[in-house]
């Protein structure tokens, strides 16, 4: 085994993964670590950032009970859809059942649920119609009425907070 110094920055955690497992949370400071072998890797974490995919994501969706001190999680059902906003600005559409992992340290996050029909699939264009909206939106409150492309079937009613 060799020793290894990290520093961990502010707003950041590290993870100190052997073999796979996680083995040790590191918050911001200097540390010497004894127990590093050649199974050992060592990957930081932004806690002001929003991680919805990618493998970020899925390494705190398979560890989200030993980060819960430091990244907060949200699980959409698998019939609502996520607006979420950054300092009252809309900054992602998340999907039908898909995770949202937001560090603790970032300030002025809302999650809002918009339920859905269960018979429909959310066509990924509809989504941005919305998004585009709530970038758009004239700072109030309002009725947003989405329809499929081919002009049939109501895809999605949702009320939706807009913000300048």
């Amino acid at each position: 085994m060799k020793t290894k110094t990290i520093t961990v920055k502010n707003n950041q955690i590290a993870l100190v993964m052997q073999a796979r497992k996680l083995f040790k949370v590191f918050t911001p400071g200097t540390y010497a670590l004894r127990e590093m072998n050649e199974t050992s890797e060592i990957i930081t974490i932004e806690t002001d950032k929003l991680y919805t995919d990618g493998w970020q994501a899925g390494l705190l969706a398979k560890h989200r009970q030993a980060l819960l001190p430091y990244i907060a999680s949200y699980s959409l059902q698998h019939n609502e859809i996520g607006l979420l906003y950054v300092d009252n600005m809309m900054s992602r559409i998340l999907k039908p059942g898909q995770p949202c992992f937001i560090g603790k340290s970032m300030e002025n996050i809302r999650l809002e649920r918009v339920p859905v029909r269960e018979e429909i699939d959310i066509d990924p264009d509809v989504l941005w119609l919305v998004y585009q909206a709530g970038m758009n939106g004239a700072g109030k409150e309002k009725q947003q009425r989405m329809h499929c492309p081919d002009g049939g079937l109501d895809l999605l009613e949702a009320r939706v907070s807009f913000y300048i």
